[in-house]
């Protein structure tokens, strides 16, 4: 229920920002381009994540996402994002 409502909150989030720094022309571009780099990374993750599980063990491919999550919400509150205003 966290990872589902967090990563609505960052979708939302996301794109506003993204749209507001954004010229007009460039739209477009830049959205195909972020889909593309957010959706592949699924199929990156899920490869280490099962070379993780069979080289380890579950437990710790398991352990390795739940940090990888955090260290990535640590660099999004870390950096100037936050402080933005347009």
């Amino acid at each position: 229920m966290i990872v589902g409502t967090g990563a609505a909150v960052f979708g939302v989030n996301n794109v506003s920002l993204r749209q507001s720094v954004t010229p007009s022309a460039l739209q477009g571009r830049v959205h195909a381009a972020s889909r593309m780099v957010d959706t592949g990374m699924y199929p990156a993750g899920a490869l280490l994540g099962g070379v993780i599980g069979q080289v380890w063990s579950m437990r710790a491919a398991l352990i390795v996402g739940a940090l990888g999550t955090m260290l990535a919400a640590a660099v999004i509150l870390g950096s100037p994002v936050r402080r933005y205003r347009s």
